[in-house]
């Protein structure tokens, strides 16, 4: 499934470039056109943004389905079914997808394997993962491999993918949710126009479809707004032979205050055109609550020892030498542990050179290293000198 979204966004990405050089794609929209887009967007983003806490358990399963209508009734086969843990509050995040035991035994396993043979391992059945976010920091623990990586607001964050909203189709931290691309085609960023209104099963939608160009379409959105505009069908296209690359359906969502919609089961179909067996991704929330506020200093993950942790973006790291709890409050703290990690270790490396070489400073050490090259450029020419002599002497 990661390949299809990779190549949905670049796709988008083709499109932008295109779309830049063509200022006219928001002058081809009427201004009918342009306030119904507009009220799309607006009206998702305002559903969306008005969850100020957010405490979901959820289940995310990806199987096969004989017939697209098996797909929709959820009678999957071959299935793995992950646990999501999903808490939002003040801008701050908690977030854990579980994996199930016999995938778990069967990913290391594999990984074990590959690393006796030397080799990377090229598909494993699940990967677990969990998250922390404050303003500053994301956090993410693998325990599979027993190492986590702590991005700081000074690169990006790599987000996260798969909540019910997001429906596995959206992207990281719903960087390409119908808001977002609805207002790029606003922008003159990409094509886009408006379908009219629509019927899915007997809820009312309105339609509209994205793409390069008003001759090659990508994206179609369907959004309710009777259901605070959730899109009720997303599908997105191959530029270049049109064929779908993900069917993506709202099957139950539910009024959690009014006028608040929250999607509580949905499917994703990948490659909906191929022969069956189809393969299938639903989202399921077990429980969710938006009424009662949530304290965010409760987010925490427990690390064992040995715990690898880098930093990705200074390309540092640090091992843990005993379990430990790591909160929010702590994310800063753990940046400058790790920061000071590295710079001991590389005093320690210095400790251990000979003196000649630590009182050198960089603009002889630069002196020294272009000498050497120097040097072993004049051999080389040397050595090439003295074959052509002898090519000659030969002839």
């Amino acid at each position: 499934m990661g390949l299809e979204f990779a190549a949905f966004i670049l796709g988008c990405i083709v499109a932008a470039s295109e779309a830049a050089d063509n200022r006219s794609l928001t002058k081809e929209l009427s201004q009918d056109d342009r306030d119904a887009l507009a009220v799309m967007a607006a009206g998702y983003e305002s559903n969306r943004m008005s969850f100020d806490n957010i405490d979901c358990e959820f289940t995310v399963t990806r199987g096969e389905a004989r017939t697209l209508i098996e797909a929709d009734r959820g009678e999957l086969q071959k299935t793995i079914t992950r646990k999501g843990t999903w808490r939002f509050s003040e801008g701050c995040e908690f977030y854990r997808l579980e994996c199930p035991l016999d995938t778990q035994v069967e990913t290391q396993q594999r990984m074990a394997s590959a690393a006796q043979r030397g080799q990377q391992v090229a598909t494993i059945p699940c990967i677990e993962f969990s998250e922390l976010r404050s303003k500053d920091y994301f956090f993410r623990y693998h325990p599979t491999i027993n190492g986590a990586n702590l991005y700081s607001s000074e690169g990006s964050f790599p987000g996260i993918d798969i909540t019910p909203f997001s429906m596995e189709v959206m992207g990281a931290d719903e960087s390409f949710s119908p808001a977002v691309a609805l207002r790029s085609c606003l922008q003159g960023i990409f094509y886009a126009r408006f379908d009219g209104f629509a019927k899915v099963g007997k809820d009312e939608v309105m339609v509209a479809t994205t793409g390069t160009s008003s001759t090659q379409r990508r994206a179609k959105y369907q959004l309710a707004p009777k259901m605070g505009f959730l899109p009720l069908e997303i599908s997105d296209v191959y530029p270049e032979s049109g064929r779908e690359i993900f069917h993506c359906r709202v099957l139950e969502a539910q009024e959690l205050a009014p006028g608040r919609w929250f999607p509580i089961k949905s499917i994703v179909v990948w490659d909906p055109e191929d022969k069956p067996p189809f393969r299938v991704s639903e989202i399921l929330v077990q429980k969710i609550d938006v009424s009662n506020k949530i304290d965010p200093r409760g987010f925490a993950i427990e690390l064992p020892e040995k715990t690898r942790i880098a930093t990705p973006v200074k390309n540092h790291q640090m091992t843990l030498v005993k379990s430990r709890r790591i909160d929010l409050d702590s994310l800063r703290g753990l940046s400058d542990e790790i920061h000071q990690a590295a710079l001991d270790r590389e005093r320690h490396v210095v400790a251990r050179l000979p003196e000649q070489v630590q009182s050198l400073n960089p603009a002889r050490i630069w002196l020294i290293v272009l000498n050497v090259v120097g040097i072993i450029a004049i051999c080389a020419l040397l050595i090439m000198r003295r074959r052509t002599r002898a090519r000659v002497t030969v002839d």
